[in-house]
């Protein structure tokens, strides 16, 4: 089969027909049980559901879409790239939430923003005071939401459409001054949303160090600011703590901030590594040390949410600069590389595989869809 582009949508081969998205829509009135074979389908991606779900008419069956995301992340995108100056070819897995190809992508991100952070300071000693107080240029900022609020309603707060984290950020320029922010879009081991911030400030604040039983922490010392950054987010607790890099030169464990941030974000779910993901139909079928991620990225892919986000601002402040914001005038260079053509099949992960260790075998497979990109 031959996936044709869509009427006006040249180039596009995953663009639905206007008359299968019409019979798509028709489904979304009544919601096929668990074990039917619709219930494992990814429907989430339609118009009409969009429409319903960010108006408030629809609430997220989280087993059916925990199975439908599984359901979706079993079918891989084999990418063939070609040289059309020198011929040559080389095929690789498509990135797609939750697996590796995707957690590398997220990786490399990380480190490059790592790169760019690499041996600059982000807190200070106070001349005449104790080691117990520093000037602090980054924050970490976590909200979380009251369970009051459904979970489909927290989520749709900190999408776009909710607008709920942009107003949150805004308020705190007019708090703490010019700064520049990571944003990652996390949930908890419920399934609440609990978006992390990780702020960088042009003008330093002044934090204080306070030991628990648990472990040593860094905390505004100002009770007022500390109240006018609380009192700007209204659905739930929030956490501010000064990033302090401790002696060891980590955070928390991680060796950056950024990567503790995205510990989740990197943590793939492979299913030549999870198997027993493929028999899941609900969230309960899902190992307990991989809920949170699956949460993450369930709840991301429904609300194609970028789930980390680095602002222009704060990229303007790295050392790195391949992570810069690029000038108006930059043009893209051509390249003498072009996507030839598109497979998608399930186990094309342990297909590839299994050609690489047999050099010269190639992949063919009766289920395989081809489409011409080129």
């Amino acid at each position: 089969m031959r996936l044709a582009p869509a009427p006006g949508k040249a180039g596009n081969p995953f663009q639905t027909p206007s008359q299968s998205l019409s019979s798509r829509n028709s489904r979304l009135g009544t919601l096929p049980h668990r074990g039917s074979p619709e219930s494992a389908k990814w429907v989430y991606d339609n118009p009409a559901f969009r429409r319903a779900f960010n108006s408030g008419r629809f609430n997220v069956n989280m087993d059916r879409a925990v199975a439908g995301f599984f359901n979706w992340l079993s079918t891989d995108y084999l990418l063939t790239f070609e040289n059309k100056v020198t011929g040559e070819s080389f095929q690789t897995i498509g990135p797609k939430r939750g697996n590796k190809q995707y957690a590398r992508r997220k990786w490399q991100k990380v480190n490059g923003i790592n790169e760019g952070m690499d041996k600059l300071r982000f807190d200070f000693d106070i001349a005449g005071h104790r080691s117990i107080v520093k000037n602090c240029h980054m924050l970490l900022i976590t909200t979380t939401f009251d369970h009051k609020i459904s979970m489909d309603d927290a989520w749709f707060r900190i999408s776009s459409h909710g607008g709920e984290l942009n107003k949150f950020r805004a308020n705190l320029t007019k708090i703490l001054g010019s700064k520049a922010s990571i944003c990652v879009k996390e949930a908890q081991s419920s399934g609440y949303p609990a978006p992390h911030l990780l702020v960088l400030l042009d003008r330093p604040i002044r934090a204080r160090r306070y030991a628990g039983r648990k472990k040593t922490s860094w905390r505004l010392e100002s009770k007022d600011t500390l109240k006018r950054i609380k009192g700007a987010w209204k659905w739930g607790f929030v956490d501010v703590e000064a990033v302090v890099m401790a002696s060891s030169g980590k955070y928390r464990g991680y060796r950056t901030p950024v990567n503790y941030l995205s510990k989740y974000l990197t943590k793939h779910m492979d299913l030549t590594k999870y198997p027993e993901l493929q028999e899941v139909r609900s969230i309960e079928d899902v190992p307990k040390e991989l809920r949170t991620p699956v949460y993450t990225h369930v709840w991301n892919k429904i609300l194609r949410s970028r789930d980390f986000f680095v602002s222009k601002a704060f990229k303007e402040r790295l050392n790195n600069p391949e992570f810069r914001p690029a000038p108006d005038e930059y043009e893209p260079i051509e390249s003498d590389w072009f996507l030839d053509c598109i497979e998608m099949d399930s186990g094309l992960e342990r297909a590839l595989a299994a050609q690489r260790a047999r050099a010269g075998v190639t992949i063919t497979s009766h289920n395989a869809l081809k489409a011409s990109v080129g």
